[in-house]
């Protein structure tokens, strides 16, 4: 996937792309992605999409190639109500899971979702924030940018969806180092969450 323009980077709002993780995501098949290092062919994480079994997450993060990989988290989705995001591995150790929420903000518009988490527990945690920075989708074309509430200046991480041959490429996902893996995780969670909602939503326009 070629880089993205400096004034595609400054639209959602990031003007020092040296210091965050960047990353492609790949459409594996019609509702799985691989995700890659934007400048490597090497799957990093692979992410399982289910959304006709009954009593499985929704979305399943694998640290590695494939679903053979170690998961390492796990969402609940509704399109309606609060998502539930997993750090962890909920199969294998239940109860070792870190489980967040995800939340609409607005109950008329889906262009923000927020969620807490503490980087640096024990200690309060701090509310994030998902918001759309471009047009409402109509055809999946749509960036989001992240930040945390106290520092809303601050840019943590942002998706732009894919440009070119949109059957290969889900979109490229950009976050700020420095918060440690856990955190990291969080992110790329909530992000694949909000993408997936937005795909569904989709979906269902072009059905009705």
């Amino acid at each position: 996937m070629p880089s993205p323009t400096d004034s595609k980077l400054a639209n959602v709002g990031i003007n020092d792309p040296e210091h965050f993780k960047d990353l492609t995501l790949y459409n594996s098949s019609l509702l799985n992605i691989r995700i890659c290092p934007s400048d490597s062919d090497v799957t990093a994480f692979y992410v399982d999409n289910s959304v006709l079994e009954p009593n499985t997450p929704n979305i399943t993060l694998y640290n590695g190639a494939d679903s053979k990989a170690p998961i390492i988290g796990a969402v609940h989705l509704t399109l309606t109500s609060t998502n539930t995001i997993g750090l962890g591995n909920p199969t294998t150790d239940p109860n070792g899971v870190i489980w967040e929420k995800l939340e609409r903000v607005s109950k008329w518009s889906h262009a923000t979702y927020q969620f807490n988490y503490s980087i640096n527990a024990p200690g309060p945690a701090a509310k994030y924030t998902w918001k759309r920075v471009s047009k409402t989708p109509i055809i999946g074309n749509y960036s989001l940018q992240l930040v945390e509430e106290s520092k809303p200046d601050v840019v943590l991480a942002a998706f732009m969806t894919g440009s070119g041959v949109r059957v290969k490429t889900r979109g490229r996902l950009l976050i700020r180092e420095g918060n440690g893996e856990l955190w990291e995780r969080m992110v790329l969670l909530t992000a694949l969450s909000v993408i997936e909602l937005t795909r569904r939503r989709l979906r269902r326009r072009r059905f009705r």
